[in-house]
């Protein structure tokens, strides 16, 4: 058999074909798995017979990686000029992030040089840099802070475990450090954004969308997890869609241990993965029905990892201090709504009853009046611009050139928002925009592999909802 110019094809050798074949394996093992796309080809330079295929994607996530970089700096450079922002407003004092209350927090206990402002409760920051200060201490009261539910607190130990390892053991360095390590976690935010970008086929910039969300001011300006555990779900996804399922699996982990409600996404992958076992596909080919059982069944065994953190983490805790975490606060602190979006349809019957602002907490320049009028309607225009959000990816779920690992992890994200109580909605923007997070940061996900026209809808929406969110979160005590 012989080619158009009288030579041999690729057929008559059949260890040039293998060679060729092999080849198209190993770019996939060492530049990276492919996003769905163009099939990519390996041909026969003499006869252009197809004799192999590296996977489908025209672009190698190597390459990803490289266009993602930009992506990155410029989230970390945006956040950085709110910090500076804020810490400006605030006389430079980095212990403001931490919003330590005296009710909580004892003046005369605290570390030296911690702000405690009086008369307040403070935020949810005070308990992670007393962690931070002692991660393992099992005592109610740790540095002069007093921890209101030590169990559910120490859930969340990641972020504090790794402020501390920041902040290299000196307490005057740990409140930068907090603010330093919220800082990485957005670099990580935008630099996964702009790898789902590439991977989709756009301009890395499109990746942008992913940290505009103005939940991540709220948790990087009052030091909370919320955005360490964003970045760790999106690497993790990155990871998992990538075939990397033992990383996928770790990285999920750690998120978990930075804030139980990350357990989620595993689950939602294992639901997605036994259908596709029950399916009798392959996860990383769902159009090959022949693959081995094994390899349906080894992604399912990975997600044992994560789902094994959790569930130890909960017996030790309970092991401590004799109570279930969870449970704790869904009783005591914001009762779970168990009729999906109940208390989020009453609350807007009764006309948005947000919170009112404290007087202690109204802006010097504004009157008390002002700042509360000011405080509901940030409040109400947050609300509508999150349910915008979330209708906006819920029409781009089917389409969307993302993995299939988002679209699995999205609907289960979603499902927070429909079961968070009626504290969560009155607290205004300190509340749901940083308890969906996750949420909204994986809904500009999916935004970002949809067609055009939805990507400029969520970036005027998102763009909008930043700038509004500025002034507020560089403000808020």
């Amino acid at each position: 058999m012989t080619g158009p110019a009288g030579k041999s094809s690729v057929a008559d050798k059949p260890l040039k074909k293998a060679i060729l074949t092999w080849h198209g394996r190993l770019v996939r093992v060492f530049q990276g798995r492919l996003a769905p796309g163009v099939p990519a080809k390996i041909t026969d330079a003499t006869t252009g017979t197809v004799v192999g295929h590296t996977g489908k994607m025209p672009v190698p996530l190597i390459q990803h990686a490289a266009r993602a970089w930009p992506a990155g700096l410029a989230i970390l450079g945006l956040y950085m000029v709110f910090v500076i922002a804020r810490l400006a407003w605030h006389g430079w004092d980095a212990s403001v992030f931490v919003c330590a209350g005296a009710n909580c927090s004892d003046p005369s206990a605290v570390p030296k040089g911690l702000t405690v402002r009086p008369n307040t409760d403070g935020y949810d920051g005070q308990f992670y840099y007393a962690m931070a200060l002692d991660p393992f201490s099992d005592e109610k009261v740790t540095h002069g802070i007093t921890f209101d539910n030590p169990a559910y607190r120490h859930q969340r130990i990641g972020y504090p475990v790794l402020c501390r390892l920041a902040s290299f053991d000196r307490p005057e360095l740990l409140p930068w450090a907090m603010i330093g390590v919220n800082l990485f976690w957005m670099f990580v935010v935008g630099w996964a954004g702009g790898r789902f970008a590439a991977s989709a086929g756009f301009n890395w910039r499109w990746g942008l969308l992913a940290g505009l969300w103005p939940g991540f001011m709220v948790s990087l300006g009052r030091d909370l997890t919320e955005t360490q555990e964003t970045a760790l779900l999106l690497a993790g996804l990155l990871a998992w869609g990538a075939g990397k399922r033992g990383a996928g699996a770790i990285i999920f982990s750690a998120a978990i241990l930075t804030r139980e409600t990350a357990v989620l996404v595993p689950f939602a992958l294992g639901a997605y993965q036994l259908w596709l076992l029950i399916r009798g596909q392959k996860s990383r080919k769902p159009d090959d029905p022949s693959a081995p059982p094994a390899s349906r069944i080894r992604p399912i065994l990975w997600l044992f990892i994560p789902a094994g953190i959790f569930v130890g983490w909960q017996l030790w805790l309970h092991h401590i201090y004799g109570y279930w975490a969870p449970a704790s606060h869904s009783t005591d602190a914001d009762p779970v709504c168990l009729v999906p979006f109940l208390d989020l349809i009453r609350f807007s019957i009764d006309g948005f009853p947000f919170r009112p602002l404290s007087d202690t907490l109204a802006p010097s320049f504004m009157s008390p009046a002002a700042a509360a009028g000011a405080y509901w309607i940030y409040s109400l225009f947050f609300l509508l611009a999150i349910a915008a959000l979330a209708v906006l990816a819920g029409i781009a779920w089917r389409k969307s050139k993302v993995s299939p690992a988002v679209k699995a992890a999205w609907p289960m994200l979603l499902a927070i928002a429909a079961v968070l109580g009626k504290n969560t909605w009155v607290a205004g923007p300190s509340g749901f925009p940083r308890m969906l997070l996750a949420m909204a940061t994986v809904s500009c996900i999916l935004l970002i592999g949809s067609s055009k026209k939805l990507r400029i809808a969520a970036a005027c929406l998102l763009a909008a909802s930043w700038l509004a969110g500025l002034p507020y979160c560089i403000l808020m005590p």
